[in-house]
């Protein structure tokens, strides 16, 4: 599997993944649901056996792992290199507020951005009959209260500006 480079951009109707576009928070796409449904239509009929969806949560685990054989802290205090309120060093530009998809290239770890703050990622990962899980902390955290591997149980339902998700991508290769 691939996962975004930067987290859900553009609309509902016409989700991207872009740099420098305003992240699509739940305020805008209206809950959990709206966030999936985006995640599902980042590519579609590519013709390829690509396929995009919302990051599970085992996705997300795996994504902290190899970032940790990379050096960075995924699990007790990201705040080197996400955007949060008490970020240090360069990733303290710009930070403490939600800001557009990959702001900050102190915000990136392996060339993926803003996995550490910035908003809350929902997941796939259910935690109960009708709540999902948002990792990765947000901007009004701090990189110790809320560091990249964090997972927090959330109603899906609720709308914020702090709330986005981030597509992950699986290539089938045809055997023909």
């Amino acid at each position: 599997f691939y996962i975004g480079r930067y987290e859900l951009t553009g609309s509902v109707g016409s989700p991207t993944v872009q740099k420098g576009q305003t992240v699509l928070t739940a305020d805008i796409a209206g809950n959990w649901y709206q966030l999936y449904k985006a995640c599902k239509n980042v590519v579609t009929g590519a013709g390829y056996g690509a396929q995009s969806t919302m990051i599970y949560g085992n996705q997300w685990d795996e994504v902290c792992s190899w970032l940790k054989t990379k050096g960075y802290d995924t699990d007790t205090n990201s705040a080197s290199w996400g955007n949060y309120n008490n970020s240090t060093g360069g990733a303290a530009t710009n930070a403490g507020s939600k800001q557009t998809s990959g702001k900050n290239e102190a915000w990136k770890a392996c060339n993926i951005y803003d996995v550490a703050g910035n908003v809350w990622e929902w997941t796939q990962e259910a935690y109960s009959t009708d709540g999902r899980v948002i990792r990765g902390g947000y901007y009004g955290n701090s990189g110790s209260g809320g560091p990249a591997s964090n997972r927090i149980n959330d109603n899906p339902y609720g709308a914020g500006t702090s709330y986005g998700s981030r597509a992950a991508l699986y290539v089938a290769l045809n055997a023909e």
